[in-house]
């Protein structure tokens, strides 16, 4: 989801403010994107392949890894292509560009902030996410993936307003319903920031109780049970915690940026927006699989077991083994020197 630059700028601060971005800097991009694109690609093969879909409280993630690899495989190449040359040279690419980008990158957020919720309900109403596990788990996931892309191709490609495009800004300029306040400020809101919002208002709302059930453990005896139960529970929160935060970072900040723009106006804001902060989803969907990787058990112990980390972990026993034996061997010359003085 981005919002439309085409007809923020103006010639007066053409030196400072032009949204087309210089050679160097798209080079600069397009290089640091394609680097991390393709371990990030292969990595969320590696994770798919191994991932235990019978675990309930690990199959969401899953399916965001499914709609970032899509944003990956689909949607940033066709940014990359715009990177390269400056354009995408014909402007009937805009509404299929626009309406990709604002589908895949609206359900990776939609599917992060039901991400929270659900994680929320795993670790505090178990019983009950899973007596309506159908209509809590899989139905939103099944409803989101419906109404996104439903949603911009219809007012991307069928809304009564006239397009102005550019081809060589990012996404074209973006549609051109954003440039109506009503329309564009309650999509941004109702579809973008509180989404956005839901995954920090979440995320605060577990770190919050982990420290009030810390302070209470202080004060109880636990049971086995209770400790096993104990850390599950933070398990299940950091795994949150680490891939929700990505997004947090990611979106939060240019959201609320593009809402302030919609009201001000602002060329230097704007000429930051489409060159800056428009890129940082991109970095937020190249780590998440690294970062899914790290947080979920099961994979983590399989991609450590692969066979380059166990030729590493043998040279590095072996290298302890040997300064283990080079620091016994001086341990006993020294002793020996000891005696004889």
């Amino acid at each position: 989801m981005e919002m439309n630059y085409s007809d923020i700028f103006s010639s007066d601060e053409d030196s400072i403010t032009d949204p087309i971005i210089s050679q160097v800097e798209r080079t600069i991009k397009f290089y640091a994107l394609i680097i991390l694109l393709i371990p990030s690609v292969l990595l969320t093969g590696f994770i798919l392949y191994h991932f235990q879909w019978r675990h309930l409280q690990t199959q969401i993630y899953a399916f965001v890894l499914i709609v970032n690899v899509l944003i990956l495989a689909v949607e940033l190449p066709i940014t990359l292509y715009f990177l390269y040359y400056g354009t995408i040279f014909f402007e009937n690419r805009c509404a299929g560009w626009i309406t990709l980008n604002y589908s895949l990158f609206q359900l990776s957020v939609y599917l992060m902030a039901w991400t929270s919720i659900e994680r929320y309900l795993f670790i505090y109403h178990e019983h009950f996410i899973m007596r309506h596990i159908i209509l809590l788990h899989y139905g939103p996931i099944v409803l989101l993936s419906l109404y996104c892309p439903s949603l911009y191709i219809g007012i991307v490609a069928f809304y009564t307003c006239k397009p102005i495009y550019d081809v060589r800004l990012y996404i074209c300029g973006g549609p051109c319903y954003s440039l109506e306040l009503t329309v564009g400020l309650l999509d941004w809101i109702g579809n973008g920031i509180s989404m956005e919002m839901t995954t920090l208002f979440i995320n605060i709302i577990l770190i919050i109780r982990h420290f009030i059930q810390r302070h209470r453990m202080k004060k109880a005896i636990l049971t086995a049970a209770g400790r096993q139960q104990w850390g599950r529970s933070v398990r299940l929160a950091l795994q949150l915690l680490a891939i929700g935060m990505a997004y947090i970072i990611a979106w939060i900040p240019y959201s609320i940026i593009v809402l302030i723009q919609m009201f001000q106006n602002s060329e230097r804001l704007a000429y930051i927006l489409s060159t800056v902060f428009v890129y940082l989803p991109y970095l937020q969907s190249l780590i998440l699989p690294f970062l899914c990787m790290l947080f979920i058990p099961d994979v983590k112990q399989k991609f450590f077991a692969l066979p380059i980390f166990s030729c590493l972990n043998k040279t590095g026993r072996r290298q302890n083994r040997v300064q283990a034996a080079d620091r016994r061997q001086t341990l006993t010359i020294q002793t020996r020197i000891h005696t004889l003085s």
